[in-house]
């Protein structure tokens, strides 16, 4: 049978609860409010004068104005229309008229985490707290992080399924990838390992260390041991509404194995930035020939697998978990 699902075996617009990055953190610099779609629903995001991102609901609870055009005093957001201000928890504090905050304003606030480079952005389905914490990681001799960005129509199991389809890095990306080893699933993490022959040149080998965290977020680290270089790219894929989705990655460029003499040791910074810029301008057009079979394909419920397509049906199977009200 084939027809258009959200998840191996979901409920259209049934999206799978995890973390969501939903904006890079240089987009919301301090005082900084942006709006948001994010599983058919709307979001405020903003950023008070510490420094701290925070996510709410977007209209006012006193006459419902959009708080996308709000402003930030220090660390209140303050409504456009009659100056209601609310802390960071939702809270209404005080109003546009000196008078107190009717009983009961409040704005909901939505569980935000901010790691390498991302504000993530906690959606459960029945409203559960979060019950696993985004992994910060170690930037030592990374260089500055370069973004892409891409909305389309897709499936929230395009991610995974990414990973574990080796097929198709052959026959669409005209790359010979290996599974090494098994991969590994426990709890929200899936982790496997591939060595890629031409992913960046015909010549050279990258070993990819891949994991996927929820069905949202994935990181992987590119290790070229012949030119002494590594890259860290991660990436997320959030759903908007209506099936619409926005892929997210940030790369960063690390001269692993390249010695400098001391007087040029000035140039590793520069030069890692550089880097990372170039391997993500040479990733894009792979990851662009997958949104164009993402934004194309219907996902299959029963997929007629054959030898050679990899991982897909455990991977699937360990999806699900993602789709129930409880944690597996």
């Amino acid at each position: 049978m084939t027809r258009e699902v959200t998840g191996a075996s979901a409920e259209p617009h049934q999206h799978p609860w995890g973390w969501y990055p939903v904006a890079f953190s240089r987009e919301v610099t301090s005082g900084k409010v942006i709006s948001r779609k994010f599983a058919e629903s709307e979001i405020v995001i903003y950023r008070t004068e510490t420094g701290r991102a925070h996510i709410v609901s977007p209209y006012c609870p006193h006459l419902g104005a959009h708080m996308g055009g709000a402003r930030v005093d220090r660390e209140l957001l303050v409504c456009p229309f009659h100056a209601f201000a609310f802390a960071p928890d939702g809270r209404c504090v005080r109003t546009g008229y000196g008078t107190p905050p009717p009983r009961g304003a409040q704005l909901t606030s939505t569980p935000v985490r901010e790691r390498n480079g991302f504000i993530f952005a906690w959606h459960h389905q029945n409203g559960s707290p979060p019950s696993w914490e985004v992994e910060p990681f170690d930037f030592s001799g990374c260089g500055r992080g370069a973004v892409w960005s891409r909305t389309f129509q897709g499936n929230q199991i395009d991610f995974l399924e990414n990973t574990a389809d080796i097929g198709h890095f052959s026959t669409l990306h005209h790359v010979q990838a290996t599974l090494v080893g098994t991969p590994r699933m426990d709890g929200h993490r899936y982790a496997t390992d591939i060595d890629l022959s031409g992913f960046y040149r015909s010549e050279l080998v990258t070993h990819a260390h891949v994991e996927v965290f929820g069905l949202g977020y994935v990181t992987v680290r590119f290790d070229m041991p012949k030119l002494g270089i590594s890259a860290i790219e991660f990436a997320g894929l959030t759903p908007e509404g209506g099936g619409a989705m926005t892929l997210r990655r940030i790369t960063h460029g690390r001269l692993a194995g390249t010695r400098l003499p001391r007087a040029a040791a000035w140039a590793r910074r520069p030069a890692s930035d550089l880097l990372g810029f170039a391997l993500k301008v040479a990733g894009n057009s792979q990851v662009t020939a997958d949104v164009r079979m993402w934004s194309r394909r219907v996902v299959t419920e029963t997929p007629k697998l054959a030898q050679g397509d990899g991982p897909i049906a455990p991977a699937r199977r360990w999806a699900q978990r993602f789709y129930q009200e409880q944690e597996a």
